[in-house]
């Protein structure tokens, strides 16, 4: 799995969704995206996570003007109904988003910061 990709460890369902921080022989080194917990776990039980249609996100935007001392834009949006792609030169997905106000984006994985609970 590549460094940055979204995972999840089925052991650990009510932590959320992760992000593989490192490698390490193995074991990797994940941190979950809502309490900003880091771990150390066995690769074998740690698995790809793949956003479905509809998911709500936070994305972290580059090249945005933001206030100063700000690293990026944050921008809520929704993961649309297509099918992600692969980055080539990283390995990561990337997902079309629907943000609230504006067009249609494709983003990287390793920009998502938040992944919001499914709403009945």
């Amino acid at each position: 799995m590549p460094i940055g990709a979204l995972v999840a460890v089925p052991e650990l369902q009510n932590e959320g969704v992760a992000r593989l921080e490192a490698e390490r022989g193995r074991e990797v080194v994940i941190s979950f995206l809502a309490t900003g917990a880091e771990m150390t776990q066995e690769e074998r039980r740690v698995v790809r996570y793949c956003l479905l249609p509809g998911t709500r996100v936070r994305v972290r935007i580059t090249g945005v003007a933001v206030a100063p001392g700000t690293e990026a834009a944050q921008v809520e949006a929704t993961v649309a109904a297509k099918p992600p792609t692969r980055d080539t030169a990283s390995g990561l997905l990337v997902y079309a988003l629907t943000p609230a106000a504006g067009a249609e984006m494709l983003v990287r994985e390793d920009a998502i910061t938040k992944v919001h609970p499914p709403s009945d």
